[in-house]
């Protein structure tokens, strides 16, 4: 009877660490991973960069452009090396893997003071650094096949700004990528595609010259500190996070890598962690005013998570937010209007 009760008790162990951790204890260590590190579908951890965190699983249904049975991914990552030697590192990845992201030969120079807006077009980073308080942007997206009769999609944004240096990845693979009308499989026309569209090769050394080494250190905070931009998925309208009692921020927040921004969390209690940023976000909760913000089960990669959904009505963005399996860390992604 003994050796039954105590199976029982590490069983019960074993679900509540599975669930979170319960309220007492440390925040758990969430690690980062070096260079070299496998990410995700072949992927690695680009050279002069480090993975924050784990890399999420997407929680389904909500993943445009991934039907049933894709795998869908994002990662973020912190950037304290040569920027277009990052890129350049993740895009000859993608295309041995049969994706033809482009080079860095798509990065362009930002006159925008900040991430909220642009006030002149952009420059190509080829061109050379303009003067005045500049952010470097490179954006793109490909697709192709990635063998086994699969394709795999990547996208990718990395950003340098006075902020810090970030990239933001999404992936999806699987034998069909697209919904309806435009679903694609390895074999059809235009399943290899890339966009920007063009051969454009990496920037000349010259351009590398122009960046300019950021502070050491990475974006970090404690409970009841604010981080990120401000962020209009509150009730309330423009304002910015606090990390939860039980968490603390590991890394991201500072630039737009993952739309207006991303971050991670490290987390004692997932879902106390979220309900906590629920109630920043509403505080009148979801019957009541113009915001929504709930907690719930949701699957990602085949296993149960927490999942935060916040969007305000008129005139408001929205927010995502997941814990990883093991709930010891979760994914803030914000979306401004």
């Amino acid at each position: 009877m003994g050796g039954r009760l105590g199976l029982l008790a590490v069983a019960a162990a074993l679900v509540a660490a599975a669930c979170g951790g319960g309220a007492g204890g440390s925040v758990p260590d969430v690690a980062s991973a070096p260079p070299g590190s496998a990410m995700m579908e072949g992927l690695r951890v680009p050279e002069g960069s480090r993975l924050v965190g784990p890399v999420f699983a997407r929680p389904a249904p909500e993943v445009v452009g991934a039907p049933p049975g894709a795998r869908a991914t994002v990662a973020l990552l912190e950037v304290d090396g040569d920027p277009f030697a990052a890129w350049d590192d993740l895009a000859r990845q993608a295309r041995a893997l049969g994706a033809p992201l482009p080079s860095s030969g798509v990065c362009a120079w930002y006159d925008v003071g900040d991430h909220e807006g642009s006030v002149r077009q952009p420059r190509p980073a080829a061109a050379g650094r303009p003067p005045g308080e500049v952010a470097l942007s490179c954006e793109a997206s490909a697709q192709g096949p990635i063998g086994g009769g699969e394709l795999m999609s990547v996208t990718a944004r990395l950003w340098q700004g006075s902020e810090g240096a970030e990239l933001g990845l999404d992936v999806v693979a699987g034998d069909v990528l697209g919904v309806g009308s435009t679903a694609v499989r390895a074999g059809d026309p235009g399943a290899v595609r890339a966009f920007p569209e063009g051969d454009d090769p990496p920037v000349p050394a010259r351009a590398r010259a122009d960046v300019r080494p950021l502070p050491a250190g990475r974006h970090t905070a404690g409970p009841g500190e604010r981080f990120g931009a401000k962020i209009n998925c509150f009730e309330s309208g423009y304002r910015r996070l606090r990390v939860p009692a039980g968490a603390r921020l590991v890394g991201g927040a500072g630039t737009p890598a993952l739309d207006s921004f991303g971050a991670v969390l490290a987390v004692r209690d997932a879902r106390a962690a979220l309900r906590a940023i629920a109630g920043q976000l509403d505080p009148t909760g979801p019957a009541e005013g113009e915001g929504t913000a709930t907690v719930r089960r949701a699957v990602a990669g085949g296993h149960p998570v927490w999942r935060l959904s916040a969007s305000v009505g008129t005139g408001g963005g929205s927010c995502e937010m997941w814990s990883s399996p093991d709930g010891h860390a979760v994914m803030v992604i914000a979306h401004n209007d």
